[in-house]
């Protein structure tokens, strides 16, 4: 459902959230690289136009897993610091 999501004919909102469940699925994995790309079409699909936390709390943490997983400390901060 999540892959179906973020095929063309959805809006933007549906493709980001599914991108962001397959990006949640690929971190579990231990697959930072595909978590990556699927984080990295999620804000792509959000936008930045109108933030909300519903959207960008979920996106930070994505990238606070994969930031930790790749042991980068200092971009782990960055990321979580104004989420606080």
């Amino acid at each position: 459902a999540a892959a179906h999501a973020t095929r063309v004919g959805h809006s933007a909102e549906p493709r980001a959230a599914g991108a962001l469940r397959l990006a949640h699925l690929a971190l579990a994995r231990g697959d930072l690289a595909e978590a990556g790309r699927r984080l990295a079409a999620a804000r792509t699909w959000y936008g930045t136009h109108d933030p909300r936390p519903q959207q960008f709390l979920p996106l930070a943490r994505i990238a606070l897993g994969i930031a930790a997983a790749e042991d980068r400390v200092a971009d782990a901060r960055a990321v979580l610091l104004p989420v606080l």
